[in-house]
């Protein structure tokens, strides 16, 4: 079979799972990233999936690890191209919105303070900050401590290879 004739099949309710992935016994994706205890890293899953804001947050911060995530951006960039040939509709990159929006209350603002660890995300002002800290970005922080981790490894393996 091609790929062509199993991604309908895939399409239909009963190719997913409808557990909660707090409850689910299935290695998650990204553990790696998140750390060995698995609570985090369903909390941190759902959490991202509560809201469309969460959602862009997210993937913000995954492209702007983008040597780590090299093949999430490349996805992202051939979608966003066939929705405007095929549909002709123009999506913002997601990195460029959450650059002009608040991660903490979602609205966009002249005026934004970038987060002092990362310096990456925006907040307008310190409930925003404080909330979202306790949400998620502390998560992220995490995360982006595993990236950083990878990426230097990659390049210490680089190196050796030039030797």
């Amino acid at each position: 079979k091609d790929f062509y004739t199993i991604i309908p099949k895939l399409r239909t309710g009963k190719a997913y799972i409808e557990e909660s992935p707090c409850k689910t016994k299935i290695e998650m994706v990204g553990k790696k990233e998140l750390g060995n205890n698995p609570e985090d890293s369903a909390e941190y899953l759902e959490t991202c999936c509560e809201t469309d804001l969460n959602m862009a947050k997210h993937l913000a911060n995954v492209f702007d690890n983008d040597d780590v995530n090299v093949g999430t951006i490349m996805y992202d960039k051939i979608m966003r191209e066939f929705i405007k040939e095929k549909f002709e509709v123009e999506v913002e990159d997601v990195a460029e919105e959450m650059v002009k929006k608040c991660w903490g209350c979602g609205e966009e603002k002249e005026k934004l303070s970038a987060c002092s660890g990362c310096q990456f995300a925006r907040y307008c002002g310190k409930d925003c900050i404080t909330k979202e800290w306790g949400e998620m970005h502390k998560v992220m922080h995490r995360i982006n401590k595993k990236y950083k981790e990878k990426k230097e490894a990659r390049e210490l393996s680089i190196a050796k290879l030039k030797l």
